[in-house]
């Protein structure tokens, strides 16, 4: 399904599938690992990108190696790529009380 929800939260709607090569999955999931349940995917798509926003900076990410690793991407190529992972099953979203979603990863991607 193109769109994933839960009982308290709105949908996200999802993009991708696209073909991924292995630099693209450990950059992805080295960002991935800073943000696993206290940021969402637009958080991981920013520093994929490699924004020096307070929060990428606080959470230590600008050190991780994908911070920055598609610099030349757009913001929908880079958010298809992550959304790649969500459709192979190895990440999902968890809600906030709030219902935003953050990103965690199944049993699959762990």
């Amino acid at each position: 399904s193109r769109n994933r929800r839960d009982q308290r939260g709105p949908y996200v709607e999802l993009t991708g599938p696209v073909a991924l090569s292995d630099d693209e999955e450990r950059a992805i999931f080295a960002v991935v690992d800073a943000a696993v349940g206290i940021a969402g995917r637009t958080f991981v798509m920013m520093a994929l990108r490699g924004s020096r926003a307070e929060k990428v900076r606080r959470l230590g990410v600008v050190d991780q190696p994908g911070h920055g690793f598609y610099a030349r991407r757009s913001e929908e190529e880079v958010l298809a790529r992550i959304d790649t992972c969500f459709h192979r099953g190895w990440l999902r979203f968890v809600r906030t009380r709030e219902g935003l979603p953050l990103i965690s990863y199944t049993e699959a991607g762990f």
